[in-house]
């Protein structure tokens, strides 16, 4: 047995040291160099994907050039120093050949066997760039808006594109040189002052720095894509800018009001009104348009500080009209605080940027695959090209020695496990085998090798210990089934959980068990930690987020051809679900306290199961959320007393039961790094208002509830309080 299996390491060992020596093995090493070596995010670069939920907001199915200029418009104020719009129909091309230089370089030859190049020195050398596609036919851009400062001399060229993860950077036609729009918006950021061009490398040379592209064989730049998703890049969504915008032009409205009403007769200063119809005049000299905007808001400001409102209260006697221009001031300042607030979360992130405004719409972007994702839209490839020159983080040339030196360690690595195996003695192999049996089917597999490399250490048949119970569920199950049919209700349910338990074990948890759509989730146990309440309810909340990635996928996935390895069962749920607008939402809850837990079953089939009934209290917990009518992340007391530093949590009362038991139950609302103050505010109220319900201060505690519910209609849960209250009363 053991000869058998020296040949057959042995051939795998020469099979695979034979396809990376003797192959082109270069795609194959780059993905995997990506996903070790990920391209770092310039902080300077901010993505604005354009998707389905942004043309919504701005009531249109198609992007007009009048929202697009808007939204610069806009993000120039807050101040983005230079943009690129990828509208992801075609690859637009930008006239560069002011900069190119050709790069004298020594004599290259290219070797067949090694797939390597091996420079001659000598007095031969090359001044031609052979790798540059000539293309015969470019056509003018059409656009009533300028994309970037090269727009007077930008043209459009068919898909340039040559193969899924390289990019075709530069184009001729008639000797000159057209640079893809993303890398001329990069040099335009960074201010290069030349581009060197030689069939090995594209260099920009700028004052401050010289980037080196190296070119494949087709000339085409490899991407670098940063590890993060693409909804995560540096980003910022197109609607909020929308959002804004509106925003803005209600309140342009509202100040034409007052105007007409005299509000802006005999002020001191100048008409900020004035001001701003000043700056729509001056859309084109952009400079001069931030300028004079920003004097508008300054203006603003200082007409509101309250001289201007004595001045005309104290004009009129009448007690109705006092308080219609009070009313008035106070609306325009709650306008007012609400665009600047906006200004400024947008201003932390557009500052000094360079924004990639990139089609990401569902019903027509384009996908690729990408090393860190399936999907990805083909106009995010702009963004990661730009981020590579802008953050000079590109992949060396030097990967296809890396690639040489991956199948020699490689082969040492075959060779040591070979003779490693041989080595090994029947009974370790035993052990490890019946420990595999035993406890694989319980506990994901980095429990397992916990467990094969100390399987003495823990306590699966039986302990009693400190851990959190996580119930999650469907909230809107029967609304699925109205819709599937059995097998693709099946296919959604398997995905969905699938989802549900890979970020249980990311967060360091165990799948205890499956209901249907119910999972039951462990932390602590097996394997002790402290911090298990925290890892729980981190989970939740990440699964609240969760939904969001599934509604998403329920809208996308109709949208596109069927993903490689999607069944044809779960692709029509999606289309159904999305064709009848269903979506879904978690209900959670979460307990802490003793846990018993332990292995059960036979020789053949075990589990590791919660042998008593916490899991029954976390499912408890979980149900309140139907009574309350929301769909939050529940807790019960430990686990308030444990997380609350880390969380904005309001107080719920004892609203949930199980076998007979009242459970004082806690909502956990956000992340405490949040800078909602609203949210912060919100939370402390309503903490108080529990506490002046559970002393019997009933009426007191329902004016507070009122008053909260004005602020959040959409809270049920506030609601359910107000009717409790009254009912009680």
């Amino acid at each position: 047995m053991k000869k058998v299996l020296s040949v057959l390491f042995a051939v795998f060992a020469v099979g695979i040291a034979s396809l990376l020596l003797f192959t082109p093995a270069d795609t194959a090493v780059y993905a995997l160099l990506q996903r070790f070596f990920p391209a770092r995010l310039s902080p300077s670069l901010v993505l604005i994907p354009i998707d389905d939920d942004s043309l919504q907001t701005v009531g249109s199915p198609s992007l007009s050039s009048e929202n697009a200029r808007d939204a610069m418009l806009l993000a120039q104020e807050l101040g983005a120093k230079s943009f690129l719009f990828d509208m992801n129909f075609k690859n637009p091309v930008v006239s560069v050949d002011s900069l190119v230089q050709k790069e004298k370089t020594s004599q290259e030859k290219q070797t067949s066997l090694f797939n390597i190049k091996i420079v001659i020195p000598g007095k031969s050398v090359i001044s031609e760039d052979s790798k540059t596609p000539e293309h015969s036919s470019l056509f003018f851009k059409i656009d009533s808006f300028p994309l970037t400062s090269f727009s007077e001399n930008a043209f459009l060229a068919g898909n340039i594109e040559t193969n899924v993860g390289t990019h075709s950077v530069l184009v001729k036609k008639n000797g000159a040189y057209y640079a893809d729009a993303a890398l001329a918006s990069a040099i335009d950021f960074l201010g290069v002052q030349s581009i060197k061009v030689s069939d090995s490398a594209i260099v920009l040379e700028s004052h401050a720095k010289s980037i080196k592209l190296p070119r494949e064989r087709d000339g085409s730049i490899r991407l670098k894509y940063p590890r993060a998703s693409w909804k995560n890049y540096n980003t910022v969504r197109f609607s909020d800018l929308q959002a804004l915008a509106a925003q803005e032009k209600k309140f342009i409205s509202y100040l034409s009001l007052m105007e007409e009403r005299g509000f802006f007769s005999d002020l001191p200063t100048e008409n900020p009104l004035a001001v701003y119809r000043q700056s729509r005049s001056l859309l084109n000299d952009r400079a001069h348009y931030r300028t004079v905007k920003q004097q508008f808001y300054a203006l603003m400001t200082q007409y509101l500080s309250g001289r201007q409102e004595r001045v005309l209260t104290e004009a009129v006697s009448d007690a109705e009209h006092i308080q219609t221009i009070e009313t008035m001031f106070a609306t325009c300042r709650h306008f007012l605080s609400e665009i600047e607030t906006a200004r400024v979360k947008l201003s932390e992130k557009l500052d000094g940027a360079l924004c990639v405004f990139a089609l990401c719409a569902d019903s027509s972007a384009d996908f690729t695959k990408t090393p860190f994702e399936t999907h990805v839209p083909r106009a995010v490839e702009s963004f990661v090209l730009a981020n590579m020159v802008v953050a000079g983080d590109v992949i060396s040339a030097s990967v296809r020695i890396l690639s040489l030196v991956s199948a020699i360690v490689l082969c040492a690595f075959v060779l040591f496990v070979l003779f490693f195996s041989i080595a090994y003695s029947s009974e370790t192999k035993r052990k490890h085998h019946a420990l595999s049996n035993n406890f694989s089917q319980a506990v994901p597999d980095s429990l397992c090798k916990k467990l094969r490399a100390k399987p003495t250490g823990y306590a699966l048949d039986g302990q009693k210990s400190e851990a959190t119970v996580l119930a999650s569920s469907l909230a809107n199950v029967q609304v699925l089934e109205t819709v599937l049919n059995e097998t693709q209700l099946l296919a959604f349910l398997n995905y969905y959980v699938g989802k549900v338990s890979a970020r249980v074990v990311q967060y360091g948890g165990i799948v205890e068990s499956y209901r249907n759509d119910e999972v039951i989730a462990l932390f602590g146990a097996p394997v002790a930690s402290e911090k298990h309440s925290a890892n729980a309810v981190a989970c939740a909340v990440s699964l609240k987020e969760l939904d969001r990635d599934i509604n998403a996928d329920i809208h996308m996935y109709p949208q596109s051809p069927k993903a490689d390895g999607m069944t044809d069962d779960l692709y029509t749920a999606f289309f159904i679900l999305n064709h009848n607008n269903r979506k879904i939402a978690t209900r959670i809850g979460v307990y802490s306290g003793t846990v018993t837990s332990g292995c059960l079953g036979s020789h053949e089939k075990r589990a590791y199961r919660i042998i008593d009934d916490s899991w029954k209290k976390a499912v408890s917990i979980k149900d309140a959320s139907r009574v309350l009518g929301n769909f939050g992340v529940l807790i019960n007391e430990r686990v308030f007393e444990r997380v609350r530093d880390d969380f904005i949590i309001r107080k719920l009362g004892d609203v949930a039961e199980s076998d007979g038991e009242k459970l004082s139950v806690s909502e956990i609302l956000a992340d405490r790094s949040s800078d909602d103050e609203k949210l912060w505010n919100y939370a402390m109220y309503w903490n108080k208002a529990v506490a002046l319900l559970q002393v019997g201060e009933g009426q007191k505690a329902l004016g507070v509830f009122k008053k909260l519910a004005e602020g959040r209609s959409a809270d049920k849960v506030a609601a359910y309080f107000i009717k409790s209250i009254n009912e009680v009363e």
